[in-house]
């Protein structure tokens, strides 16, 4: 709660809440805000104060029933409180009100949930509760008496569906659902001596709240009034007032069966659904199915989606574990549901929240780590789903002075991944994506994305260095070198295309090149081709292959510091099929760089090699990215783009040797030699 919500009206139903500090630092002296949530859905608002800590009588929190803080105070908190502390609007919004004075604000300030809830919770009378049927027969012994909270089909009938009940919809109802897991014909029969309704939806793609709106009618339905001892679905009794004929039900799809008592009064029924060859009976486990939606960099909620209804007292935080592929792991804090929240007893859809934001870019391994069950008590067997954040990348492309200590360096910075607009904070002060007119020195850009809270940093060392060679492969490429030392030569320059090798193993080729202000998409890669592919297609290299890409010949004549700059994408079987980057000064003897040999990247990667050892003050010098690959598994390769090399640049100093002084004043017979070294010839 910071400046940024003061004033402000917002309509949720779940989130969290916290002191301008966050969920890890302390408030801050001298607030003063004021905030109003509301119910987004007509509901009742909901708030549980989970943590709260604060200078006791001076710094606090008032809660006010309603829309600003002229409504009636339903709460005042100040000092530490220990437990869960809940409030819940008489209509539709909370008012906030949180002050500090000018003193002591070392303190934790509070964190608070939203929900929302309904006055009176579903009912086995409603959609939203209807029961799983998990046997045979269903016994009511006395008839239910009204139509739950809601009564849908009245409901639907005002939405213009014409169905099989009466314009007043439900009148005495009970509801049932069931997942069908064989398919067949569905076949029932309500026995009874009153007149009972029956209608059934088929709510596979569809929810409870599609049937009030009227986008789904009845599959199958009777209301006739003449009374006998049964009603149903029946192929054999098809003909009878009483019965439908037999449908065919697919095993996936889920259907909602609503029986209701016309007559009125006491006397109940059963239900035997036994009567089909199809399989509806729930004897399978639930299963951690999908994450509804990819969550964005910088979130804290995931929301998931079991296969089937899952019983709400059965999930909590602590049957989840989310872990990101660095091995950090986050604490899920909270588990909740608008269904359970509503007073549903089962759920498939739930929300957890993270007790910090996701904030790191890559994949995350959600894992369900303990016991889970269904309504009809099957346990959930352990799985777990992965799912990918982009996190905010920030890339920078900058020049060296010219001229030695000079001031002419440049620097651009870009980013991608997070949520665009992206802000630019550089520690000169700019906020600039470019700066220009740099001198020697270390300068820091930090990239925040939209939301404010993904963020990458990058360092930039301008130094007086010379480029010695400089190659985009953008759009033509001279003096570069390829072949196969044994084996099939892949190298190639063009557009990376995303291929993975046969094995589909390890991260893709890019799909596009490093370079930022580029005319063409090329790079030097093996095997630039797209999808898995065989051998030595679809962007793979080839098996039991000795291959390698090597530069033009560079001078380093009188040039020392020589370092090998470029940006890698690169991917190896480890341990089976080795990379190498090499130098030599006679395109015969190589000499190792040292380079990682089984690189595994997801992105393009700066590498920066130390070549003085062999490089400097030669007059011929060349490099070359090499591969060896084993009998099997091939992955995408190499994948490389805007080669650097570069020198120290010196300082230009001129020197004087044999002077002889003039002979007369004024005459020219005086000589000296001058000697330039550095700076660039």
């Amino acid at each position: 709660m910071d400046a940024a919500l003061d004033g402000q009206t917002i309509s949720t139903c779940s989130g969290d809440f916290y002191d301008s500090g966050g969920p890890s630092n302390n408030y801050s002296l001298n607030e003063n805000y004021v905030v109003t949530f509301c119910s987004d859905d007509g509901t009742h608002f909901h708030v549980d104060f989970t943590f709260f800590e604060s200078e006791s009588t001076y710094d606090g929190m008032n809660i006010y029933d309603g829309t600003s803080t002229s409504a009636t105070l339903i709460g005042a908190i100040d000092g530490s409180l220990i437990g869960t502390f809940s409030y819940t609007s008489t209509d539709d919004c909370l008012t906030f009100e949180w002050i500090s004075d000018n003193l002591f604000a070392d303190y934790g300030g509070f964190e608070a949930s939203f929900s929302c809830a309904i006055d009176n919770p579903p009912t086995n009378g409603d959609c939203g509760n209807a029961i799983p049927v998990c046997q045979d027969t269903y016994t009511q012994t006395q008839s239910v008496t009204g139509v739950g909270t809601v009564n849908e089909i009245a409901l639907a009938e005002t939405a213009g569906v014409d169905d099989c009940f009466s314009t007043v919809g439900e009148h005495n109802s009970t509801w049932y659902i069931f997942t069908v897991n064989q398919t067949g014909t569905f076949e029932f029969a309500i026995q009874t001596t009153v007149d009972y309704d029956w209608g059934l939806y088929d709510v596979s793609n569809n929810s409870c709240q599609d049937i009030m709106d009227g986008t789904i009618a009845m599959e199958s339905c009777n209301w006739s009034g003449a009374v006998g001892d049964s009603t149903g679905i029946s192929g054999d009794l098809a003909g009878e007032l009483q019965f439908e004929d037999a449908i065919t039900v697919n095993a996936g799809n889920t259907y909602v069966l609503v029986v209701d008592n016309f007559t009125g009064g006491a006397t109940g029924y059963t239900l035997n659904l036994n009567n089909g060859t199809a399989g509806i009976y729930d004897n399978d486990p639930p299963v951690l199915q999908t994450i509804t939606s990819a969550p964005a960099c910088g979130d804290n909620t995931i929301t998931v989606q079991f296969s089937e209804n899952v019983a709400c007292s059965s999930v909590s935080a602590t049957d989840f574990s989310l872990q990101h592929e660095s091995g950090d792991v986050y604490t899920i804090t909270n588990v909740s549901s608008t269904a359970c929240s509503g007073g549903a007893a089962n759920s498939d859809t739930y929300t957890l929240t993270l007790s910090e934001n996701m904030i790191a870019g890559g994949t995350y391994t959600l894992s369900l780590i303990d016991q889970v069950e269904d309504a009809c008590n099957n346990t959930i067997s352990t799985n777990s789903l992965s799912f990918t954040v982009s996190g905010v990348v920030a890339a920078v492309n900058y020049t060296y002075p010219t001229c030695y200590n000079g001031n002419d360096a440049t620097i651009t910075a870009s980013a991608s991944g997070g949520t665009s607009p992206y802000s630019f904070n550089w520690s000169t002060g700019s906020s600039s994506p470019s700066l220009s007119g740099l001198s020697v020195g270390t300068y820091v850009v930090t990239v925040t994305d939209a939301g404010g809270v993904c963020e990458d940093i990058r360092t930039i060392d301008i130094t007086n260095t010379q480029i010695l060679m400089f190659e985009d492969f953008d759009p033509n490429v001279s003096g570069w070198t390829h072949a196969a030392i044994s084996g099939t030569d892949t190298w190639a320059t063009g557009d990376p295309n995303g291929g993975n090798g046969s094995s589909s193993i390890g991260s893709d080729d890019p799909t596009v090149d490093h370079t930022a202000t580029n005319t063409n998409n090329n790079v030097y890669g093996q095997g630039l081709g797209s999808g898995s592919g065989t051998d030595c297609s679809g962007g793979a290299y080839c098996n039991s292959t000795n291959e390698y890409l090597m530069s033009p010949s560079i001078d380093c004549s009188g040039k020392t510091n020589v370092h090998l700059q470029f940006y890698r994408w690169a991917n190896f079987e480890t341990s089976f099929d080795e990379a190498y980057v090499e130098v030599s000064t006679d395109g015969s003897s190589w000499n190792s760089l040292g380079h990682p040999q089984y690189p595994q990247d997801n992105a393009w990667i700066l590498v920066d090699l130390d070549a003085s050892a062999y490089a400097d003050n030669q007059s011929t010098v060349y490099f070359r990215w090499r591969m060896e690959s084993d009998g099997s598994v091939t992955y995408s390769g190499w994948n490389i783009d805007d080669v650097t090399v570069t020198a120290d640049l010196v300082e230009l100093v001129a020197s004087f040797s044999n002077i002889n002084d003039v002979d007369c004043y004024g005459d020219a017979s005086g000589s000296t030699d001058v000697t330039i070294t550095g700076g660039t010839p």
